[in-house]
């Protein structure tokens, strides 16, 4: 992944939207350590997750698609990144949304797709409430 360069610092660029701006930038700029929902394929997942690695706070766990809800850490204080999320079923996303209640809010997740979720939602596939909670800050990347 190319590194988004604001506009106002190459004169010669087109104005850019705010979504150009890269993502740990964004990141360093919102309130403490939120949620995020990196949308893209992998390779712009892995350079985005790359940027950000000095930013996470350990320890961090990595979970894949079903069995992520099957591997969820009793107690974690660092960072979750949750890869291939458009994968639960809504039997995980429950058991996640569970482990939410329990005291999962102290960590920081991360939920990577590779396409957008709120279709999921919208067709009943994927959790509203589970959606809203992982997507606090949404970074649509490159494809």
């Amino acid at each position: 992944m190319a590194r988004a360069v604001p506009s106002a610092a190459r004169p010669d660029a087109a104005p850019k939207s705010p979504s150009f701006v890269p993502v740990d930038e964004l990141i360093l700029h919102a309130n403490g350590r939120p949620n995020l929902l990196l949308v893209g394929n992998q390779t712009v997942t892995d350079a985005a997750l790359g940027r950000l690695d000095p930013l996470l706070e350990p320890p961090v766990v990595t979970l894949s698609g079903r069995a992520a809800s099957l591997l969820m850490p009793t107690t974690l204080r660092g960072t979750l990144i949750l890869r291939g999320a458009k994968h639960l079923r809504r039997r995980q996303q429950a058991r996640i949304l569970e482990w939410l209640a329990r005291g999962g809010r102290q960590t920081q997740i991360i939920t990577i797709s590779d396409e957008p979720l709120f279709p999921f939602v919208e067709q009943g596939r994927f959790l509203s409430r589970l959606y809203y909670q992982l997507n606090i800050v949404y970074v649509e990347l490159g494809r």
